[in-house]
């Protein structure tokens, strides 16, 4: 064979491997994957993820003032949550349908030593290091507004007993869905005490018009009173004339110059909405003054029913009028069942402050099985539709509006001597009539 016919057949046999090794190629690339057998966590008798294991605790947090200025009142909330804990932690905890069992609850109570500063840090522990799912009221507008602040950027939900409308609504909305206020707010109760005075002015038991000396504190609480105390100035023209206006800050101690300017403007109605401590100041210093008969009307506001109150002035302290939300005057068992139970775990009096706390700490947890979970979320949801038929306040219904807030009368209460006290508002549960002071 020659070697032209050699090379011929060497490049025939090059081609026709070529063309082999393409069709070989197209052909796998072509054909499907053969299938692989089911991987065991995808088979229809196995789940694709496994629900985490239910923890050990409820974490609720709270962080109070169990020591410093408003000591007092701190006692009074976390000897209230660890009553209504304690409740249910006996029957095994909350019941909680995402993992099927009951969880008992952890309550995590701090101390801010009444140092708003430390409120905010100590909140911002429970939120980001704890790890709370709810937090319970701190004690006061003071603290409680700082303290929702950190509720808010946390997303935590956040029960409180703040009767402030500026804690929850700003610019005629709702600040945040995560914040709810269980007590109504104070310019309800401002507008309570005006209805209540305008029936007796039509009674022709107090005079018309009536002088108001209105002292608010200067917080968003005393503006909200300063508010009510003026809408129904407005509301009823000729009853009412507000001669005197004056903020006071909270902490003050000195009221003789304040005294003295109402006494100068004839008022016959001293309308107040101030703390303890600083009502206490007030009214010593009325009292040393030798005023205290030459006003018809005192109201502190929500203070006045104190034991603290009574037991220092006595008979000074008669037919002064407040305002709250819990009497043991009221026809309720269940107030009866709480007052014998506060009794068996604390020496405080059962004051309002102990009432207040336990529903606040009852709600959540309630609002905690209706969630049927931990998530701060379902939690949130579950208090904005839950509905309590069974509280000690008037009524003995809560429920939250889109606000976040509830809705119930005030009970107007009077001291009468003897250290006694009679419900005079409203009219559907007043067992006496008001009495004005030295009559």
């Amino acid at each position: 064979m020659s070697s032209y016919a050699i090379s011929k057949t060497i490049a025939i046999i090059i081609v026709v491997i070529v063309i082999i090794a393409l069709a070989v190629a197209a052909v796998t690339v072509m054909m499907p994957p053969t299938p692989s057998p089911p991987s065991p966590s995808l088979t229809a008798t196995t789940p694709t993820s496994t629900a985490p294991p239910a923890p050990e605790t409820i974490k609720v947090g709270a962080v109070v003032c169990l020591t410093g200025t408003n000591a007092r009142y701190g006692q009074y909330y976390a000897t209230a949550y660890k009553l209504a804990a304690d409740e249910i932690n006996k029957e095994g905890g909350i019941y909680i349908k995402e993992y099927g069992k009951k969880i008992p609850i952890e309550l995590v109570i701090l101390d801010d030593e009444s140092d708003r500063e430390k409120t905010v840090k100590l909140v911002e522990y429970l939120c980001t290091e704890v790890k709370v799912v709810a937090l319970l009221s701190g004690c006061g507008t003071p603290f409680i507004y700082p303290q929702s602040s950190v509720a808010i950027r946390e997303k935590v939900p956040y029960l409180t007993a703040v009767i402030s409308t500026e804690t929850l609504v700003e610019g005629g909305k709702r600040k945040s869905p995560y914040l709810f206020s269980m007590l109504v707010m104070i310019d309800v109760l401002a507008r309570n005490m005006m209805d209540l005075l305008k029936d007796n002015i039509d009674k022709g038991v107090l005079p018309k018009p009536l002088k108001i000396a209105n002292i608010w504190e200067n917080t968003p609480h005393g503006l909200d009173w300063r508010r009510g105390i003026y809408e129904k100035v407005l509301e009823y023209p000729g009853y009412f004339e507000v001669v005197v206006d004056e903020p006071v800050e909270v902490g003050a101690t000195e009221f003789k110059p304040l005294l003295l300017k109402m006494e100068a403007a004839g008022a016959n109605a001293l309308m107040v909405d101030i703390r303890l401590t600083e009502m206490m100041s007030m009214h010593r210093q009325l009292v040393e003054m030798g005023i205290y008969g030459k006003y018809p009307v005192i109201t502190y506001g929500a203070r006045g029913g104190e034991k603290t109150f009574r037991d220092e002035f006595k008979d000074k302290s008669n037919y002064v009028i407040w305002g709250t939300f819990f009497s043991d005057r009221l026809p309720y068992p269940q107030i009866k069942s709480f007052i014998e139970k506060w009794k068996k775990i604390s020496d405080l009096p059962v004051e309002w402050y102990a009432a207040v706390g336990y529903e606040n700490a009852r709600i959540m947890f309630k609002a905690i099985e209706a969630a049927g979970s931990l998530n701060r979320d379902k939690i949130r949801d579950a208090l904005q539709n839950i509905v309590v038929k069974d509280v000690m306040f008037p009524g003995q219904k809560i429920s939250f509006d889109e606000f976040g807030m509830a809705h119930y009368p005030y009970l107007i209460v009077q001291n009468v001597p003897d250290g006694q006290t009679r419900i005079i508002y409203p009219p559907e549960l007043a067992e006496a009539s008001f009495i004005p002071i030295g009559k």
